[in-house]
C-alpha cells in the first residue's frame, strides 16, 4: 500500500497462494478484499474512494480499478461466481472466472454490482442499485438498471457538487484535463435543424 491512504475499515481474506493486493497512494478505503484460489491480483489506482465495498478476485484473475474512481456504499466487484455451475450433458463447469477492468474516473452509486468479465470505460457513471453484467461499448456515459444499460451518452462527472452558475470555461478546462474533445460530441448545425423540423 502506498502512502497517504485513509483507512477506516480494511479486511483482507486470502484463500489460496500467490495472490497480490496493490493499492496506490491517497486512497480512501472502507473495503473488504477477498482472494479465492491462486494467483489473483487486485490493483487499486491512486485517489480512489470506497465506502463499504467488497472486491473479490477468484481463480487466476485480475480486478483492476483505475485512478480517481468514486464508489458509494455497497459496491460489489467480483471476477467469479464462487460456486460452480455444471452442464449436465458434459459434466463440465460452464461459469469460469474472468478478470474485471474498471478504467479511471468511474463513479458508482449506492449498491452497484460489477460482475465477472466486465470492462467499464473512463468517465462512466453507474446508477444506484445497478448490476453490470456486460461491457458497455463506450465510456463517458451513464449506465443504469438490472442488467445495466446505457441510458445517456456524452457525459462526464465532477466530484464537487457545483451549481448552475459555473463559468463555461471551467468545464472546457475540465474537458481538456481529461483529454476530451468537445467537438466529438457536438451535433452539427444541419442535423440540429433537421431534428427541430421533425419535432
Amino acid at each position: 500500500m502506498s502512502g497517504n491512504c485513509d483507512v477506516e475499515n480494511f479486511n483482507v481474506e486470502f484463500h489460496g497462494s500467490g495472490n497480490r493486493l496493490l493499492i496506490e497512494r491517497s486512497c480512501r478505503l472502507n473495503t473488504k478484499f477477498v482472494f479465492k484460489g491462486n494467483d489473483n491480483t487486485i490493483h487499486i489506482g491512486h485517489h480512489c474512494q470506497f465506502i463499504e465495498a467488497v472486491i473479490q478476485a477468484e481463480y487466476g484473475t485480475r480486478v483492476q480499478i483505475g485512478p480517481m474512481g468514486m464508489f458509494a456504499r455497497g459496491l460489489i466487484v467480483r471476477s467469479g461466481d464462487s460456486h460452480s455451475v455444471i452442464d449436465i450433458a458434459t459434466l463440465k463447469r460452464v461459469n469460469f472466472s474472468k478478470s474485471v477492468l474498471i478504467a479511471p474516473r468511474v463513479w458508482a452509486g449506492y449498491d452497484v454490482s460489477i460482475m465477472k468479465g466486465v470492462t467499464i470505460h473512463s468517465d462512466t457513471i453507474i446508477g444506484a442499485a445497478s448490476v453490470v453484467t456486460k461491457t458497455p461499448d463506450e465510456g463517458r456515459c451513464i449506465l443504469a438498471g438490472i442488467p445495466a444499460k446505457i441510458v445517456r451518452r456524452g457525459v462526464f462527472w465532477d466530484k464537487r457538487s457545483l451549481g448552475d452558475d459555473v463559468p463555461e470555461q471551467f468545464w472546457i478546462d475540465s474537458l481538456n484535463e481529461r483529454g476530451i474533445d468537445r467537438n466529438d460530441y457536438l451535433i452539427p448545425e444541419d442535423c440540429a435543424i433537421e431534428t427541430e423540423k421533425r419535432t
